[in-house]
């Protein structure tokens, strides 16, 4: 007779052994989801905004809804046409400087100018609806921000394109209202269509620009100058433009990213932006303990 769970039977798994495995490809899973993807929260309910809306009550579902009609509406007649006007103008500007830097500055002040970053002033803007999906000035309700928590989860706020609002430049043109995720998309767009090549460069909540310049890489972030103090926009002080603007090897020190790593491009090659930013970091470390001056 065959003995079972004996010394010589077939040995049981241990169910403690299992449920780790379980945890463990649950976690390999999120952190591969948090690379790849930085702004879909894995979590929503461990967020406030996102609780708000699996709690929402049907007219308030109704007027996500109908307000997301009213934006697709309005994208359409307003926006786009004047988001477009905007950057044309500033494009034919920018085409007619020679210099790639003074280009890139020039995109900055234009991006700078009348710009309204939610998280430097709570009270400049309000909510529609207890979801906030939509953060609209107090005083201009005709600039808004679309929220970034709702990219992958609920309601997301689209152009009749596809493209989420938050990514979209002309939307970001015309409303000037964002963080980092808006900055950087308007300005990578700008030095694109100007002749500079650039990449979106991002971390689970943060996101910046990288320019290819004849010497070499270089990142532009102006969520760096703003959250910062580098750059006022009342005055176009410069003084400090090379802490948001310069080699990649000093991006960490100058501009303290909420979280420096992982890093990746938001186009391919994706992943190779961990390895090349950690080496440009290095070499700039070793020659500041060397008192030289290497290359980003």
């Amino acid at each position: 007779m065959q003995k079972k769970n004996g010394k010589n039977g077939r040995k049981k798994r241990s169910p403690v052994l299992m449920v780790l495995a379980v945890l463990a490809a649950g976690i390999l899973l999120l952190a591969v989801l948090m690379l790849f993807f930085p702004y879909l929260n894995p979590f929503p309910s461990l967020n406030p905004l996102n609780a708000d809306v699996i709690a929402l009550e049907n007219s308030d579902a109704d007027n996500i809804t109908l307000l997301n009609d009213y934006m697709t509406d309005r994208y359409t007649t307003v926006i786009y046409p004047q988001g477009k006007e905007r950057i044309s103008a500033e494009l034919d500007n920018v085409r007619q400087i020679p210099d790639p830097e003074a280009k890139l500055d020039e995109i900055f002040v234009w991006e700078m100018k009348d710009w309204v970053n939610p998280n430097d002033n709570l009270s400049a803007v309000i909510c529609p609806n207890t979801a906030c999906t939509y953060e609209f000035l107090e005083n201009d309700h005709t600039r808004a921000k679309a929220s970034p928590y709702y990219d992958g989860i609920l309601y997301p706020q689209k152009n009749p394109n596809g493209t989420l609002y938050a990514d979209d430049p002309y939307w970001i043109a015309y409303n000037r209202v964002g963080e980092c995720r808006e900055y950087s998309a308007l300005f990578a767009f700008m030095a694109q269509e100007s002749g500079i090549e650039s990449h979106l460069v991002r971390t689970y909540s943060h996101q910046w620009v990288e320019v290819e310049l004849a010497n070499g890489s270089y990142y532009y972030d102006p969520w760096c100058a703003d959250a910062n103090g580098y750059y006022n926009a009342t005055d176009g002080n410069m003084t400090f433009r090379d802490k948001w603007f310069n080699s990649i090897g000093t991006f960490e020190e100058n501009c303290r990213p909420p979280d420096p790593y992982p890093i990746s491009y938001t186009g391919f090659p994706y992943v190779w932006a961990t390895p090349k930013y950690l080496a440009a970091s290095g070499w700039y470390a070793l020659g500041k303990g060397l008192n030289v001056t290497l290359p980003g």
